[in-house]
């Protein structure tokens, strides 16, 4: 206990020193405090589907802070077809336009060089990094030196928020921030004032084709719960026989169930659906991801692991139960909001940062049948008279 406590401490020290140093850097590049005008904005935020919903309170934080000007989301979602900003945001009345950028279109310097250099043009007068959670040293002053080559007028944002040293005593010994928190207090900092506020684009033609795929799978006027089984990483995947005891416990109870994920999951999503019997479909890469938030905005509940669902679940209003392995710092990627339950195990080997689990997924297979029917019991028990039940808009 003594030892991980001083390692917390020196870990501390790390944060503080190196943040200090991206402080410094950033005001010796950029002296003067943030402009209150501009004409053209750029906020940098890279990742996968559950990055971007996690960020979108604090990028419309920054369209209400310059209110006229042109607002650019320069993203990527990593490799070329992979779901990211564009398939969520595109459409919305607060952002001018998303530049979506992959890891082949700068796997050289001289591509990285050229996209950067490629941007100049733009002539952005504010740029805003949005750092992603595990972001290094070297890549945070790599991206503080391609903001100043873009000629940025003013430009922000750089946080050290993840050292992977002494991770375990960091988790055991730090509050951490729930990621839509983290950034947000980012943009604060720099007063541009934040809330957790998801304006999505959803229309009339998400809407439409919900009603659609609801009408021809029989459930128009049934409640519906969703269960989400696919997660990115191998180490995050409850096993699949148990989601189908869920889902078999909800029908009995008179729910229908939809098993949705994106076309990746098809194959465990449809058995998971035949397992669970005829009151449960699979519809695994039949959405876009915003008809996906439609069809949640439906649902009574979501049931899924740590995964991009959750998030979405989050934005649109609808409560879920998300279930954790402890590969990642407790808390940080929790769903926003009190609405939601999450499940985690304790476990000696927890914050190993992970792709694939030496102990065949351990810490997620605690979990039982048990717990999730528990929790869910929670989230779906009859609301007092005094409660209005949430109304999909």
């Amino acid at each position: 206990m003594l030892i991980r406590r001083a390692e917390a401490k020196i870990a501390r020290i790390l944060y503080f020193v190196g943040n200090g140093i991206l402080v410094t850097i950033q005001k010796m590049f950029w002296p003067l405090k943030r402009p209150y005008t501009a004409r053209n904005v750029c906020v940098y935020r890279v990742g996968n589907i559950g990055d971007v919903v996690c960020a979108i309170p604090a990028i419309y934080s920054i369209r209400h802070a310059y209110p006229e000007a042109r607002i650019t989301l320069l993203s990527s979602p990593g490799k070329k077809g992979t779901p990211g900003a564009d398939d969520l945001l595109n459409g919305v009345d607060w952002l001018d336009e998303i530049i979506t950028y992959y890891l082949e279109d700068i796997d050289t310097f001289i591509k990285q060089f050229r996209f950067i250099w490629n941007l100049r043009p733009r002539k952005f007068d504010v740029w805003v990094e949005l750092p992603n959670d595990l972001a290094t040293m070297r890549v945070l002053l790599r991206n503080i030196l391609a903001a100043k080559i873009t000629g940025a007028g003013w430009a922000a944002g750089w946080r050290l928020n993840t050292i992977r040293l002494w991770a375990q005593a960091q988790a055991e010994n730090f509050v951490i921030d729930n990621e839509v928190t983290r950034l947000l207090k980012i943009v604060t900092d720099y007063g541009m004032a934040g809330k957790p506020l998801y304006p999505l684009p959803l229309n009339g033609t998400h809407a439409e084709t919900v009603d659609d795929l609801l009408r021809e799978a029989g459930y128009s006027s049934k409640q519906i719960i969703a269960i989400a089984p696919g997660a990115k990483r191998p180490i995050n995947r409850w096993p699949a026989e148990r989601f189908a005891e869920i889902g078999r416990y909800l029908a009995g109870k008179g729910y229908a169930i939809l098993v949705v994920g994106g076309d990746t999951d098809k194959e465990i999503c449809l058995w998971i659906a035949n397992a669970v019997g005829t009151e449960s479909k699979c519809i695994a890469g039949m959405l876009s991801l915003l008809e996906f938030a439609e069809l949640l905005n439906r649902c009574r509940l979501l049931i899924c692991n740590d995964s991009g669902p959750q998030h979405l679940s989050a934005a649109v209003g609808t409560p879920c139960v998300s279930l954790f392995s402890s590969r990642d710092v407790k808390g940080k990627w929790h769903p926003f909001g009190p609405d939601n339950i999450v499940i985690q195990k304790p476990v000696a080997c927890h914050t190993c940062f992970l792709e694939e689990c030496p102990y065949d997924n351990m810490c997620i297979k605690l979990i039982q049948v048990q717990d999730v029917i528990e929790a869910i019991d929670r989230k779906i028990r009859p609301l007092p008279t005094s409660i209005t039940p949430r109304v999909a808009s």
